[in-house]
């Protein structure tokens, strides 16, 4: 039996379950490094464990204890090539607009993913997209925009798009992650219904993570080598003359750029250029995608077999008329949540 709204009360037992995997892995971490094992390149396997033993298996487990069926809570509809087409597209032309709002919250708390990426930047490439891009970019659009999505309550889609987006900000338990993470997890939570495909999710999902990975990567290991350029006493006088060729003011522009704005200043406003052009294209395309999906919809209702189109019907029903009457009730799972979130994340 399911109790009264299965998101929220799901959501604190995958936050329960997550802490708990946590504390095991970190405790079992802490055994071998004590024992004088290292964990140098076993962190990605551990990020991926985190990823299972906290998402995945508990997803498995709940469904168990509600009797419930994995395949009644995600959306399988096929896309078909058009939508995985604007889809792709749109995973690359959101991501200024995450950059700038995770710019902006730099300016206030620590990047904290920048710093495990820094440490991560030795790792072989593939390894880095399994822990941080597939592991997650399946998994959590499983809980989030699977399971979640489809038992949330709402009289309108867009509360529960609001409250899955607040729900997969908390869940990352960052204080730095929870705008971007929100404001994408609003995104993603609109995607998956007008397509209604948890392969969306995934696809915009998996490229968003493995691209950002890839970027921050690949600009620590350039710094890393101009760096080790610089002190190469052979090699690093064929770069200045090089610059010098090209004329004594480049080498000026080069060394010296005097300004009083701080870095991160120049930062937002380089990254809002871009940004905003970014999401105006944004916009177009997921109208491209609303409209494609609407005929879609007109066309699988026609051809579509009965029992999966009463049972689409049925689900359709479900999705907004979670709440009954006017009344004002206070959601307790959701807020025995928030009060986790606040100790682990803002206190501790």
């Amino acid at each position: 039996m399911k109790p009264k709204n299965p998101a929220s009360a799901f959501l604190l037992f995958v936050v329960l379950s997550y802490l708990g995997a946590s504390i095991l892995i970190g405790g079992i971490v802490f055994a071998l490094v004590d024992s004088g094992m290292s964990m140098e390149g076993r962190l990605p396997w551990i990020i991926i464990a985190g990823q299972v033993f906290g998402f995945l298996l508990p997803l498995g487990i709940w469904l168990a204890l509600t009797k419930d069926s994995f395949k009644r809570n995600m959306p399988r509809r096929p896309l078909g090539w058009k939508n995985i087409l604007i889809l792709v597209l749109l995973s690359f032309f959101i991501q200024p607009i995450a950059n700038l709002i995770s710019s902006i919250t730099s300016l206030f708390v620590t990047n904290d993913i920048a710093e495990i990426i820094m440490a991560l930047s030795a790792t072989p490439w593939w390894l880095l997209i399994l822990a941080m891009a597939v592991t997650p970019g399946i998994i959590e659009e499983l809980v989030f925009r699977g399971y979640i999505q489809t038992n949330a309550r709402g009289k309108t889609f867009a509360k529960i798009a609001i409250m899955n987006g607040f729900m997969f900000a908390l869940i990352h338990m960052n204080l730095h992650q929870f705008a971007y993470t929100f404001a994408l997890g609003v995104f993603l939570a609109y995607v998956v219904y007008v397509t209604k495909s948890i392969w969306s999710g995934i696809i915009i999902h998996f490229i968003v993570n493995a691209t950002q990975v890839s970027l921050m990567v690949g600009t620590i290991r350039m710094q890393e080598f101009l760096e080790a350029l610089a002190y190469n006493p052979e090699l690093s006088p064929r770069w200045y003359n090089f610059f010098a060729d090209a004329g004594v003011d480049l080498v000026q522009l080069t060394s010296e750029t005097p300004t009083d704005m701080p870095v991160e200043v120049i930062a937002i406003a380089g990254v809002t250029v871009i940004a905003i052009p970014a999401a105006i294209i944004s916009v177009q395309l997921f109208r491209w995608l609303v409209k494609h999906n609407r005929t879609r919809e007109e066309a699988f209702v026609m051809h579509v077999p009965e029992p999966e189109a009463d049972e689409l019907a049925l689900m359709k029903d479900e999705e907004p008329a979670g709440d009954s009457g006017s009344r004002f009730r206070v959601d307790w799972c959701l807020a025995i949540v928030i009060v986790i979130w606040i100790v682990f994340v803002v206190v501790v």
